[in-house]
C-alpha cells in the first residue's frame, strides 16, 4: 500500500482525479484564487457570453397578403452579422395574444450595415396586422 503524503492536494476534474500536488496555481484574467484558513476558494467569472434577445414589431397592414419585407434600423448589425429570429409570443399593438396562435410566420434575414431586411411568408397563406419578432445576432 502505497504511503500518502498528507500535505499533498489531490486535483479532480470533473470528480477524476488528475494527481496529487503541493501547489496550485490559477492563472487566466478570469480566475481569483484566495485562502482562509486552511480552505481554498477559487472562483471563475465569465464563461457563457452574454446574450441579448432584441425585439421588434412588423405591421403587414389591414389587408392580406402573402409575404413582405421590412428594413429593421439596428446598430448593432454589419454585413457578415449572422440572424435568427421567430415570432414572439407576446401580443403585439392592437392585437390579442389569441390570435398568434392561428398565423404561423417563415422568418428569413438579410444582414446589411446599421439594418437588416426581414422577409416574412405566411405559412398558411394569407397573413395581415402587426407581430413583434424576437432577434439575435451573431
Amino acid at each position: 500500500m502505497p504511503v500518502r503524503n498528507p500535505s499533498l492536494i489531490d486535483v479532480k476534474d470533473e470528480g477524476i482525479s488528475q494527481g496529487r500536488v503541493t501547489a496550485l496555481d490559477f492563472t487566466g484574467s478570469a480566475v481569483v484564487a484566495s485562502v482562509s484558513g486552511f480552505v481554498g476558494t477559487i472562483n471563475v467569472t465569465g464563461g457563457a457570453a452574454v446574450v441579448e434577445i432584441k425585439q421588434t414589431e412588423i405591421d403587414f397592414g389591414a389587408m392580406p397578403v402573402s409575404e413582405a419585407s421590412f428594413l429593421i434600423a439596428d446598430t448593432d448589425v454589419d454585413a457578415t452579422s449572422q440572424l435568427i429570429g421567430s415570432v414572439a409570443y407576446e401580443a403585439p399593438t392592437g392585437k390579442d395574444l389569441d390570435e398568434l396562435e392561428m398565423d404561423g410566420l417563415d422568418l428569413k434575414f438579410g444582414p446589411g450595415v446599421d439594418q437588416f431586411t426581414l422577409y416574412a411568408r405566411g405559412m398558411d397563406g394569407y397573413i395581415a396586422d402587426k407581430f413583434k419578432i424576437n432577434y439575435l445576432i451573431g
